[in-house]
């Protein structure tokens, strides 16, 4: 399977980015890089996250959290669209 991220979740990433600039300048690099790996592990292990309750039964609508971040993503065919970043303590 291979990772594909809508143009929302690119948004999300950068402005999670330009937050860490702003409030840890010296880690918010490693902490990116981090995310973006754990991410890439969904290639290996597509249903690590857990499935949403309320997503429609034909839909493999998914969630995992890394470290304080929420990813959402959709599994389709033999593609994981990661849909959605979010810090864990954003009003959601």
């Amino acid at each position: 399977m291979k990772c594909v991220y809508t143009h929302e979740a690119v948004v999300d990433l950068e402005r999670i980015r330009i937050f860490l600039i702003e409030h840890y300048s010296e880690s918010y690099s490693s902490i990116i890089e981090e995310l973006i790996e754990r991410v890439a592990n969904l290639e290996e292990f597509p249903r690590l996250g857990s499935r949403l309750v309320s997503s429609p039964i034909a839909l493999e609508l998914r969630e995992i959290v890394i470290g304080s971040y929420v990813v959402r993503y959709l599994i389709l065919d033999q593609t994981i669209n990661i849909l959605r970043v979010w810090y864990g303590r954003e009003d959601r």
